[in-house]
C-alpha cells in the first residue's frame, strides 16, 4: 500500500486512562486532591504532610494540574506560568523532595543568593528530619562545593551563575541530577542576566531531548 502524506506526520500523546488503569492497577494511584493528606498516596510520609498542613491551607488548582495532569511527581516535564504567589514555587518543591525521597538528587536554581540562603535554612530546619540532606552553591565561603562534586546531597540549591559554572566546567554535576528546578524564570526578561538563564533553559532543553 502507498500513498503521500500531507504536511507533517504527528501522532497523539497518549495518557493513561480507564483501560490502562484496569489492566495496571499497580502502576495506577489516585488523583491528589485539595486535601494536603491526598499526596500520601504520591508516597509523601504522613509527619511531612502534616507540616505542609500546618503552613498551607490546601493545594491550589495550579498545583493538582501540575501533578495530575502533567506528572510533575513522575518525571513530568512543564513549565508553569502563573501569577505572583500562586504557588509556582511550591510545585518545584513538590517535585525537588519526590526526587529526593526516592534517592534522586535535585538540583534548584534561584535568581539570587539571599534566595537560596532563605531556601537553605528552610530546608534544612524541614526536611533534615526526614533525612534529606540541603547544600548550597551561591560562590560564597559557605558553599558545599565539595559535597556538590561528589553527589552527596539529595537537595542542592544554586543561582543561576553557580550552575551555569558547573554545567560548563563540571558536566558530571549536571548529569548526576534526576530533577532540576529552575525557579523565577521570568527573570529571562532582566537585560543582565536574562542571557544567562536562556542559555540554562537552551541547556536543560537539549539534555531532555537526549533523554
Amino acid at each position: 500500500m502507498r500513498g503521500a502524506i500531507d504536511g507533517e506526520l504527528t501522532w497523539p500523546i497518549f495518557k493513561p486512562g480507564a483501560l490502562f488503569q484496569a489492566a495496571f492497577p499497580e502502576r495506577s494511584r489516585p488523583k491528589a486532591e485539595r486535601d494536603i493528606q491526598s499526596l500520601a498516596a504520591c508516597g509523601f510520609p504522613s509527619d511531612l504532610l502534616e507540616i505542609w498542613a500546618s503552613s498551607i491551607p490546601g493545594l491550589n488548582q495550579l498545583q493538582l494540574d501540575a501533578i495530575n495532569e502533567f506528572q510533575v511527581l513522575d518525571g513530568g516535564h512543564l513549565v508553569v506560568s502563573a501569577p505572583t504567589s500562586s504557588g509556582k514555587t511550591m510545585i518545584g518543591e513538590l517535585a525537588a523532595l519526590k526526587g529526593a525521597l526516592e534517592r534522586k538528587r535535585t538540583l534548584f536554581l534561584l535568581p539570587l543568593k539571599a534566595l537560596v540562603n532563605d531556601k537553605h535554612r528552610q530546608f534544612t530546619a524541614t526536611y533534615s528530619a526526614f533525612g534529606i540532606r540541603t547544600i548550597r552553591a551561591t560562590g560564597d565561603s559557605t558553599d558545599d562545593v565539595p559535597d556538590l562534586m561528589r553527589g552527596r546531597y539529595d537537595i542542592c540549591l544554586m543561582t543561576y551563575e553557580k550552575f551555569t559554572a558547573f554545567a560548563l566546567g563540571s558536566p558530571h554535576v549536571l548529569e548526576q541530577a534526576g530533577t532540576i528546578v529552575v525557579d523565577e524564570v521570568q527573570m529571562i526578561a532582566d537585560k543582565s542576566r536574562g542571557v544567562n538563564l536562556e542559555f540554562i533553559i537552551t541547556l536543560l532543553r537539549m539534555r531532555r531531548q537526549r533523554g
